[in-house]
């Protein structure tokens, strides 16, 4: 074999070590995923981040599973000594799906909205908050910042609104004031005990 053929082979075995090395580096070990049972439903979650760290919760929005919430700033949060949560919602991802509850006869929620009375709903966002907050129980966590996106933002809400000892703040994004004045403008809100 002569000399520049070994260098080419070295750099041919090198470049796939790298590549191999890269790859294996993109999968986090320290990530934590699993289900856990809340209440009647259970959860799918991803938790990294050192146990002991201030926690962030991250709420996704409609129809959004947890992987919406890009890897790399989960990455990045962590870095900043945090410990973050992620989690998929009811009837979404790997979470328990309702089924049975069957479609949401808009009428009817309608008709009863207009009463001022209860619409026939299969779970509200009250629920769904009961949700996250069982997921912070059954992980140990007393109190995480809530973050939510969208309607994961509106469930973030009702989170620090029915369980203020469990929140260290609130940040809503991409959330609206639901007032039509506003309907054109996307605003942040911010809240810290």
């Amino acid at each position: 074999m002569n000399v520049s053929y070994q260098k080419r082979i070295g750099l041919m075995l090198l470049s796939n070590v790298l590549v191999a090395y890269k790859s294996v580096a993109q999968i986090d070990p320290a990530v934590e995923k699993g289900q856990v049972k809340v209440g009647n439903v259970t959860m799918a979650y991803e938790s990294q981040g050192a146990h002991q760290a201030p926690a962030i919760l991250l709420i996704a929005g409609a129809n959004m599973q947890l992987t919406a919430w890009p890897a790399t700033f989960c990455r990045q949060l962590v870095r900043r000594g945090y410990r973050v949560v992620r989690f998929d919602n009811r009837d979404i991802g790997l979470s328990t799906k309702l089924d049975q509850a069957g479609l949401a006869d808009w009428a009817a929620i309608g008709k009863a909205l207009a009463e001022r009375k209860t619409p026939p709903l299969p779970y509200t966002l009250d629920d769904m908050a009961a949700d996250a907050v069982g997921l912070l129980d059954v992980l140990g966590i007393k109190k995480a910042h809530i973050v939510g996106a969208s309607m994961g933002g509106m469930i973030a809400q009702r989170v620090a609104y029915n369980h203020p000892k469990h929140t260290l703040s609130l940040t809503n994004l991409i959330v609206d004031n639901a007032r039509k004045e506003n309907n054109r403008r996307r605003s942040t809100a911010i809240f810290t005990r």
